[in-house]
């Protein structure tokens, strides 16, 4: 499915903005609202990590017959501990409760 087919737009403007691929590329964060929810689009996560970085820590799961691909837990938590910013920090606790509870 596409961000065309979920008819992506930017978030924060009032106006029905659509992310070109020139935007896609650029390798930013694009924080989209879609027709199924908000979406974040993240070029890179942690200190400047990119998707060939990170892609053996990465799983896919099935949402509604779309196969996504997510950074899988553990790899997440070792980010934000690393970043150590404040909204990381309480963040980690939640997600660190979680992969207690699944192991």
């Amino acid at each position: 499915m596409s961000l065309e087919a979920l008819q992506a737009r930017y978030r924060e403007h009032t106006q029905e903005i659509r992310p070109t691929r020139d935007d896609i590329l650029a390798g930013g964060h694009l924080l989209l609202m879609t027709n199924c929810g908000p979406l974040d689009v993240l070029g890179f996560i942690g200190r400047g990590k990119r998707y060939d970085e990170v892609a053996k820590d990465v799983s896919t799961i099935d949402v509604g017959g779309l196969q996504i691909r997510v950074l899988n837990l553990r790899a997440l938590i070792e980010d934000k501990r690393a970043l150590g910013r404040e909204k990381d920090q309480v963040m980690l606790r939640l997600l660190e409760t979680v992969l207690r509870r699944q192991t």
